[in-house]
């Protein structure tokens, strides 16, 4: 993306080019208000930014507009998008910030796919994953870890299937505590969780939950 600033223009507008065939023009004002066009056609929108005042002493919003909310000085929030009626708020992580998150935040559970017998466990799937035992598998060893020497954890929850039980055997990648392996329960349709976590050395440590359900 290419910004190109018109000097000549008392209004100091700039062109954003977003796509090869495209551009999009959008005008400041001194006080730090845009007013722009809004095409649906072409995916144009209103941008601003500015503080609430500002904000709010514009009338006409188009559905989608974005606005730059420089009100806020925590770090959090720095994004709010008009969705024909109400300001939505977005907020973004930063990682040099405590993040003051007012409600619990939570991912999907990923079914994870196979390899033949190996179950494949791929770290970009999040912090959930799930995988019913239709057989004895092999917990291969993940893909798309994080880099060197850092940390993360996912939670594998396993449920037993029919004709069962299947045992699951694991890569040498993964450690277990006084080096024993967990074994999975028995029963059909039996739940068992393991947390595995990422070490500093690029190996596992994984601990099991056998039995919960």
């Amino acid at each position: 993306m290419s910004f190109d600033w018109d000097v000549s223009n008392p209004t100091n507008t700039f062109t954003v080019s977003g796509y090869p065939t495209n551009e999009r023009a959008f005008r400041t004002d001194a006080r730090g208000a845009v007013d722009v066009e809004h095409d649906a056609e072409e995916g144009r929108h209103t941008f601003g930014r500015g503080n609430t005042a500002a904000r709010d002493a514009i009338s006409t919003w188009s559905d989608g507009a974005v606005w730059w909310n420089t009100d806020l000085v925590s770090g959090e929030t720095i994004l709010q998008v008009y969705n024909g009626s109400s300001w939505l708020t977005t907020e973004f992580g930063l990682l040099d910030v405590s993040q003051p998150w007012t409600a619990i935040q939570s991912a999907p559970y990923v079914a994870m796919g196979t390899t033949s017998s190996a179950l494949d466990l791929d770290w970009s799937d999040g912090h959930f994953q799930k995988f019913t035992m239709t057989g004895d598998f092999t917990l291969g060893a993940g893909t798309n870890k994080p880099a060197s020497n850092q940390g993360a954890t996912i939670v594998l929850e396993l449920t037993q299937a029919a004709a069962g039980p299947h045992t699951l055997a694991y890569n040498a990648e993964y450690k277990f505590q006084a080096g024993s392996t967990p074994t999975l329960s028995t029963a059909e349709a039996a739940i068992d969780q393991l947390v595995l976590t990422l070490m500093s050395d690029g190996n596992v440590e994984l601990s099991a939950k056998i039995g919960i359900a």
